[in-house]
C-alpha cells in the first residue's frame, strides 16, 4: 500500500497516467476550503532585515541539516536565518524530542497524545484521496506532515505564517520530510502551489493545523486565497490549452511550411533598448485614451492587441505592431483596417493560417512557452520561449521586455469591467453593457444592439485604478492580473511599468499615471519603424531543413508511442478476459506486463508535446475507475480505463502522423501550403453524374476547387462542361492529374463497385473519398466554410478516405467539451437541426425555453446557425456522427433523417399539415432506424398517412403516432396576430424543384417560375410580388448550381433584382415576413399552401398545369388534392391563375376555413403544451392510451 511506502495502488497509477496527458480534469472530488474574496498582498511582511554591518550568529547544526533536506527558497531561508525564536518554547525541554509548542498564542497541540491525534487527523484528511499536490497550513512539529508523507507520494507545500516558530522547530526537531517545500510568504506559497498544479495535476488536497488556523486567521485567509488563485490560474491555462489544443495542433500543421520561411520575433531582441513602448488593449479605457494616443507617435512604440485594431483604425491611429496568438479564425478583427501594409504582425506558430496571409508589411513568429513549436525552436537555435500567461497582453509584455523597451505603458488593459462595459467601443463586444451585483458576485452583460446573448459571469470586486474604488473582475482577468503582478516582482522588476489606463483594475508593481502626463515626460525620438525594419532585415533566414529534422524526430517518437499503446491496449484486454473468467492466480504476470507497457508509453509520450497536447484534451472526458467495491471489479474497471487511454494515444499518434507528414514534406521541399495564391488549386474528379454529383460540383467549385472530370459508366456526353469517362478509360496521365476522387453515389453497392473499378485502373485507394448521401454535403460545406484552408487542405490530402475523418479533426473536440458540460442530474434532450436550408429548425425551436429549465438541451446542426434557434449548448456535426453521439436521453427533430443512436428514443415532429408526401419508401427506411420512434402528427391526414406507411412497409420497431399538433403553426399564428399593416402583397412559393423525387415534374412549378412572376407583375402592377423559393433550392443556387433545372430559378431571381415591385424572400428559417404582408399565396403542391391559409386566414391559388396527370398518378394516395378547394382554388393555366387571384383578393375571408382548421389539426394553439405534458412518457419509452401504437 502507498501508505507504507510501497507502490501506490493500481487505480492511483492509472490516475497519474491520465494526469500526464495535458493535466486533465480532477478525477476525484477534492476537499477545498470555502472560496474567499481576493486579498491584498502586503509586500515586505515580517521582521525587517538586519542593519548593515550587523553580524549574524552561526546557525545551529540541526537547523542547517533541516534546511538542507527541506525544499526552501532563498527568501524563506533568509527569514529563517534572521528569525528570533526567543518567544517560542518547545516542550519537553532537554534532550527528549519535543511534542508541544508553546507560543504567545497558546499551545499548538492538545495535551493528550499529540502525535497519535495528528496521525489520525492526517489519515482522515487523506482517506479515499489520490492527490497530485498537498497544501498544508502550519508547520507545527511536523506531526501531520510526517503522517501525510507516509500516506501519499504527492509533493507537499506547507505555509507557516510564523517565521520565529519555524526557526525554533527546525533548530530542535529532526524533520525527515522528503518532497516537502516550506514557504513563509503567501506569494511564495502561491507560486509553489501554482507551479506544482501545472506540472503534477489538479487534484489538490488541502489541510490545516487547527491551532495555526485559530492563531493566524488573516494568514489562513491568504492561504485559502492562494490556493484559489492557483486553481484559477490552472483553470485558465487548462481551459485555454485543452479547449483549443486540437485547433492549435491543426493550425501548427497547416503553418509548418510557413514556419520554415518566416522569421522569428526573437530577431527584435534588444533592438529598442531604452525606448518607450505602449501596449494597447481593447478594454473600455481605450476610449479614454484615443486622443492622447494621437500624440504618442514618435515618442513610443505602439503595439496593439488584435482586438484593438478596428477601434484604433476608426480613430485614425496606426500601431507599429499588432500581436495575435489566438488559434481561432479572427480575420474579421482586421476588416476595414487601413494601412496593414505599414504594420508588423507578430503571431504565434499556432495561430489560424489565414492570419499569416493578411496583407501586413511583414509577419514574425513568436515562440511561446508550452507548445511544440517552442520546443522545436529551442532545439534548432537555442531560442528561449516567451512566457505567454495565456493572453495576448502577457505575451506582448514578454516580447517588449526582450526587445529592451523601457518604460512599458499600458492602455486598454483594464482587466475588469469599467465604464459600464467590458470592451472598448468599436470592438465586437463593445455594444454590450454590464450590470454588476456585488452582493451575489455576478455581472450580467446585455447587448444594446441584440447581436449577442445576455450572459452572466461570476465576478469579484478588486481595487480599481487610483485605489479609491472597487471594480468587478472575472476570474480569468484576475488570473492575468496576478500574472502581471508576479512578473513585476520577478523578471520585469528592473523595467518601469506604467498603468495609464485611467480606469480598470489596479495592478500592483505598476505605477499609475494618466497617459497624457506620461507622454509629456517622454522625448520625441522619432518613429521605431526603421529600427524594427533594420532588425528584421539583418536577421538570418530560418533554418528550414534543421526544423524539418527536429519535427521528423518527434513524428518518429509519436509513431513508436502509438505502436506501444496498441500493444498495451491488447495486453489489458487479455488481462480483463482472464479476470472475467475467474482465473485470478494467472493474472498477475499479465498485470505486470500491462504496467510495463504503460510505463513505456508514459516515457515515450513525455518526449513529445504534440501527442501530450492532443491526447490530454481528449483524456478529460474519461471517467475515473471506482475507488471502492469488489477488488476484481475495480481492477477490471482500472484496466478498461487503461485501454481507453491507450486508444486515445494510439488514435492520436495515427492522427498526428497523418496530419504532419504532408506538412513536413512541404517544409522539407520549401513549399508553401497548397492554397497559397502561388500554388494551383487541387483538381477533383467526381464519381457519378446524378443530382448528388451536381450538388457536390456546385459546392466544391464555390470553395475554389477545380473539377477535372466525371466518372460514370452510363453517360457518354460531357456533364456540366467537363468530360465524362468510364473508369476503364482512365489513362495514367489522367489519373496523375487528379488530386482527389470523390464519389457522389448514394447507393452503397454502386459506390463500392465504382471504387473497385478505379483502384483496378490504378487510382490510389488513399485518394478516393466516397460520400454516402446528399446530407454529407451539408457537413462538408460547414467544414469548408468554417475552417477555411485548413479543412480544404485536409479534404484534398491523401489518406482522407472518410468524411468522418474531417469531422474528427475539426469538430470532435467541441462535441466532447459540450457533452461533458451537462448537468448529470438532468435528462439530456437533443434537437436535431439537419437538412439544407434550415427550414425545419423553426418547427421545434420554440420548445427550447420550455425544456431548458429542467433538462440539458443540446441543439445539433450541420449548418452554421445562431440566434434563438440555438440552445445554450450547441454542437456542429453531421447526422451520421449524431447517430453515434453518447449521452442523449431523447432526440427531437422535424424530419426523419437518422440523427441519433438507435437505442435513444426519437420524436419526429411533422413539418407539414397535410399528407402530400411522395417519398414513402424513403420515409419508411428512416423511420425504422430508432428502436422507439414517436411520430408527432400535426393533423388527422398526417396521422392517417403515418398509419398507412407503417402497415405498407411492415415496420418492426416500436412506433407511436401521437395526435400532437403543429408546433410551428401555433407560434406563427400568435406572431401573425401581432403584425400590423396591410396585406396587399402576393406571395409565390413553389415546392422543391432541384431535388430528385417521384413525379417532381408534375408537382413542382419551379420550371414555370419566371412566367408566373411575369404574369403576376403584369396583372397586379400596384402590388408587391414576393418570390419565396424553397430554401433547399435557394441554397443550391447560392452554391453555384448551373444546369437546365437551375435556369428558371436563376431567371426568376434576376426578375426580383431588376423589377422594383418583385421582392425575394430568402429567409431560410422563417417565412413570417412574407406571410405577414401577403393577402394571397400562389403555390403548387408545396406544404406551405395549407400552412399559409391556416396561419393567416388568407386564400391560396394552386397552379397545377398537369392536373389530369397528377390526379391519375396520385389521386388515390392523398387527401391533399381534394382538400385544396377548402383553402382556395386550383388552376391549370396562367390566365386562370390571374383571374382566380383577382377574385380571391377581393374576398374578405374564406368561408369555412376556421371549421376546416379545427377539424384537421390536433391541439390547435396548444401543441407545445401537449408535448411537454407527455414528455416523461417519451423519456421513459412509454405510451399513452390515446396514441396509435405498433409493436409495443
Amino acid at each position: 500500500m502507498s501508505g507504507n511506502g510501497e507502490d501506490p495502488p493500481r487505480k492511483a497509477r492509472l490516475h497519474r497516467l491520465v494526469a500526464d496527458y495535458g493535466k486533465g480534469e480532477s478525477l476525484q472530488d477534492t476537499p477545498m476550503y470555502a472560496r474567499m474574496a481576493p486579498w491584498s498582498i502586503s509586500r515586505g511582511q515580517g521582521r525587517p532585515p538586519p542593519k548593515p554591518g550587523k553580524t549574524m550568529p552561526p546557525l545551529p547544526p540541526l537547523l542547517q541539516d533541516n534546511l538542507a533536506r527541506l525544499e526552501v527558497g532563498p527568501g524563506c531561508r533568509l527569514r529563517l536565518e534572521q528569525g528570533d525564536p526567543g518567544r517560542i518554547r518547545l516542550e519537553p525541554t532537554g534532550d527528549e524530542p519535543p511534542n508541544q509548542i508553546i507560543a504567545d498564542t497558546g499551545p499548538a497541540y492538545p495535551p493528550d497524545q499529540p502525535r497519535q491525534r495528528a496521525d489520525a487527523e492526517a489519515r482522515q484528511l487523506a482517506a479515499g484521496q489520490n492527490p497530485d499536490v498537498v497544501a498544508f497550513f502550519g508547520l507545527g512539529l511536523g506531526f501531520h506532515l510526517s503522517s501525510l508523507r507516509q500516506l501519499t507520494r504527492a509533493p507537499i507545500v506547507v505555509f507557516e505564517p510564523d517565521a520565529d516558530l519555524a526557526r525554533a522547530v527546525l533548530a530542535r526537531v529532526d524533520l525527515d520530510l522528503p518532497g516537502v517545500q516550506l514557504t513563509l510568504e503567501p506569494e511564495a506559497f502561491l507560486d509553489a502551489v501554482g507551479s506544482l498544479l501545472q506540472t503534477h495535476g489538479k487534484n489538490l488536497l488541502a489541510g490545516a493545523l487547527p491551532s495555526a488556523r485559530s492563531a493566524h486567521p488573516a494568514a489562513f485567509d491568504r492561504f485559502r486565497q492562494a490556493m484559489q488563485n492557483g486553481l484559477q490560474q490552472l483553470d485558465v491555462d487548462l481551459v485555454t490549452r485543452l479547449e483549443f489544443s486540437a485547433i492549435w495542433v491543426n493550425n501548427l500543421a497547416s503553418n509548418l511550411p510557413a514556419l520554415g520561411a518566416l522569421k522569428s520575433a526573437s530577431c527584435l531582441d534588444g533592438c529598442l533598448r531604452g525606448r518607450p513602448a505602449i501596449f494597447i488593449g481593447a478594454g473600455p479605457s481605450l476610449d479614454l485614451n484615443l486622443a492622447a494616443l494621437r500624440e504618442a507617435r514618435g515618442k513610443a512604440l505602439l503595439v496593439a492587441a488584435h482586438t484593438a485594431a478596428i477601434p484604433l483604425s476608426r480613430a485614425g491611429l496606426r500601431p507599429d505592431m499588432v500581436v495575435i496568438i489566438e488559434g481561432q479564425k479572427l480575420e474579421h478583427f482586421f476588416a476595414g483596417v487601413d494601412h496593414l501594409d505599414e504594420m508588423t504582425l507578430v503571431a504565434s506558430a499556432q495561430t489560424h493560417p489565414v492570419h499569416l496571409r493578411l496583407p501586413f508589411a511583414r509577419h514574425l513568429i513568436a515562440s511561446l512557452e508550452g507548445n511544440a513549436h517552442s520546443d522545436w525552436r529551442q532545439a534548432v537555435s537555442g531560442e528561449e520561449p516567451l512566457p505567454s500567461g495565456g493572453s495576448v497582453a502577457c505575451a506582448t509584455y514578454a516580447m517588449l521586455h526582450r526587445m529592451g523597451c523601457d518604460p512599458i505603458i499600458c492602455v486598454g488593459m483594464d482587466l475588469s469591467y469599467s465604464l459600464g462595459r467590458g470592451h472598448a467601443l468599436g470592438t465586437d463586444l463593445g455594444c454590450c453593457r454590464v450590470e454588476t451585483d456585488a452582493a451575489v458576485g455576478m455581472t450580467r452583460t446585455r447587448c444594446a444592439k441584440g447581436y449577442h446573448r445576455d450572459l452572466e459571469y461570476p465576478t469579484t470586486m478588486v481595487t480599481g485604478w487610483g485605489g479609491d474604488h472597487q471594480v468587478a473582475a472575472r476570474a480569468s482577468w484576475s488570473t492575468f492580473r496576478h500574472w502581471f503582478e508576479k512578473a513585476a516582482r520577478t523578471w520585469l522588476q528592473g523595467t518601469t511599468l506604467i498603468n495609464a489606463n485611467g480606469a480598470g483594475a489596479r495592478i500592483r508593481g505598476f505605477s499609475e499615471q494618466p497617459l497624457a502626463e506620461v507622454l509629456r515626460n517622454l522625448p520625441d525620438e522619432g518613429g521605431c519603424g526603421a529600427l524594427i525594419t533594420a532588425a528584421v532585415e539583418s536577421a538570418p533566414s530560418p533554418d528550414g531543413p534543421a526544423l524539418a529534422k527536429v519535427v521528423a524526430a518527434e513524428l518518429d517518437t509519436i509513431r513508436r508511442a502509438g505502436k506501444l499503446a496498441g500493444q498495451a491496449h491488447q495486453q489489458a484486454g487479455r488481462a480483463i478476459a482472464t479476470l472475467r473468467k475467474g482465473r485470478l492466480h494467472g493474472v498477475q504476470p499479465q498485470l505486470d506486463k500491462v504496467a510495463r507497457l504503460e510505463n513505456d508509453v508514459r516515457q515515450g509520450t513525455r518526449q513529445t508535446r504534440l501527442l501530450n497536447t492532443l491526447v490530454g484534451h481528449r483524456a478529460r472526458s474519461l471517467a475515473s475507475p471506482p475507488t471502492q467495491g469488489d477488488k476484481v471489479a475495480m481492477t477490471i474497471a482500472s484496466l478498461e480505463q487503461s485501454r481507453a487511454i491507450m486508444t486515445l494515444v494510439r488514435e492520436g499518434a495515427a492522427e498526428l502522423q497523418e496530419l504532419f507528414t504532408p506538412a513536413l514534406a512541404a517544409l522539407e521541399e520549401g513549399r508553401w501550403p497548397w492554397d497559397d495564391p502561388r500554388q494551383p488549386q487541387p483538381v477533383i474528379a467526381i464519381g457519378g453524374t446524378g443530382n448528388f454529383a451536381r450538388n457536390l460540383s456546385a459546392l466544391l467549385e464555390s470553395q475554389g476547387f477545380h473539377i477535372g472530370l466525371y466518372v460514370d459508366s452510363f453517360r457518354g456526353e460531357d456533364f456540366l462542361g467537363r468530360p465524362v469517362l468510364r473508369a476503364e478509360a482512365l489513362s495514367a496521365d489522367r489519373i496523375a492529374a487528379i488530386d482527389k476522387w470523390v464519389l457522389a453515389i448514394s447507393t452503397a453497392e454502386h459506390a463500392r463497385a465504382m471504387a473497385a473499378r478505379l483502384t483496378d485502373q490504378g487510382v490510389p485507394a488513399n485518394r478516393i473519398l466516397p460520400l454516402s448521401d446528399d446530407p454529407d454535403l451539408q457537413i462538408l460545406r460547414l467544414l469548408l466554410e468554417r475552417e477555411g484552408s485548413a479543412a480544404a487542405h485536409r479534404f484534398a490530402a491523401p489518406g482522407v478516405t472518410r468524411l468522418g475523418q474531417l469531422e474528427s479533426r475539426f469538430l470532435e473536440d467541441d462535441i466532447r467539451k459540450t457533452m461533458a458540460g451537462r448537468d448529470a442530474d438532468r435528462p439530456t434532450i437533443g434537437l436535431g437541426y439537419f437538412g439544407r436550408g434550415g427550414g425545419f429548425r423553426g418547427h421545434i425551436a420554440d420548445l427550447i425555453p420550455l425544456l431548458e429549465p429542467h433538462h440539458n438541451v443540446v441543439s445539433l446542426s450541420d449548418e452554421i446557425m445562431g440566434g434563438r434557434l440555438e440552445a445554450k449548448r450547441h454542437i456542429y456535426l453531421s447526422a451520421t456522427r449524431a447517430c453515434r453521439l453518447e449521452g442523449l436521453d431523447l432526440m427531437l427533430s422535424a424530419h426523419v433523417f437518422p440523427c441519433s443512436p438507435p437505442d435513444v428514443p426519437r420524436v419526429s415532429f411533422s413539418h407539414v399539415i397535410h399528407d402530400f408526401n411522395l417519398t414513402a419508401e424513403y420515409h419508411a427506411a428512416r423511420l425504422a432506424h430508432s428502436r422507439v420512434h414517436y411520430l408527432f402528427a400535426s393533423s388527422r391526414p398526417c396521422l392517417r398517412w403515418y398509419q398507412q406507411l407503417v402497415h405498407r412497409f411492415g415496420l418492426k420497431n416500436r412506433i407511436a403516432i401521437i395526435p400532437g399538433g403543429y408546433l410551428k403553426l401555433d407560434g406563427n399564428r400568435r406572431r401573425i396576430a401581432g403584425m400590423g399593416g396591410p396585406r396587399r402583397a402576393i406571395l409565390y412559393a413553389p415546392t422543391l424543384g432541384l431535388a430528385d423525387y417521384p413525379h417532381r415534374e408534375l408537382v413542382s412549378s419551379l420550371g414555370a417560375a419566371p412566367d408566373i412572376l411575369r404574369a403576376l407583375l403584369a396583372a397586379f402592377p400596384d402590388r408587391e410580388i414576393i418570390f419565396r423559393p424553397h430554401p433547399s433550392d435557394l441554397k443550391l443556387h447560392q452554391l453555384g448550381r448551373k444546369d437546365e433545372r437551375a435556369g428558371p430559378l436563376a431567371e426568376a431571381l434576376t426578375l426580383c433584382h431588376e423589377v422594383e415591385t418583385c421582392t425575394l424572400d430568402d429567409d431560410a428559417t422563417s417565412y413570417l415576413a412574407g406571410y405577414g404582408r401577403a393577402g394571397l399565396l400562389v403555390s403548387d403542391t408545396s406544404s406551405t399552401a395549407f400552412t399559409f391559409a391556416m396561419t393567416t386566414d388568407r386564400p391560396v391559388v394552386f397552379y397545377s398545369p398537369h392536373e389530369k396527370r397528377v390526379q391519375e398518378a396520385l389521386g388515390g394516395q392523398t387527401d391533399f388534392l381534394q382538400d385544396r378547394n377548402q383553402v382556395g382554388a386550383v388552376v391549370t393555366r396562367l390566365d386562370e391563375l390571374v383571374t382566380a387571384a383577382s377574385k380571391l383578393l377581393d374576398e374578405p375571408a374564406l368561408a369555412g376555413l376556421a371549421r376546416f382548421r379545427e377539424q384537421t389539426l390536433f391541439n390547435l394553439d396548444g401543441a407545445a403544451e401537449y408535448f411537454v405534458r407527455h414528455l416523461d412518457l417519451m423519456l421513459n419509452r412509454e405510451k399513452h392510451p390515446d396514441w396509435v401504437t405498433f409493436n409495443w
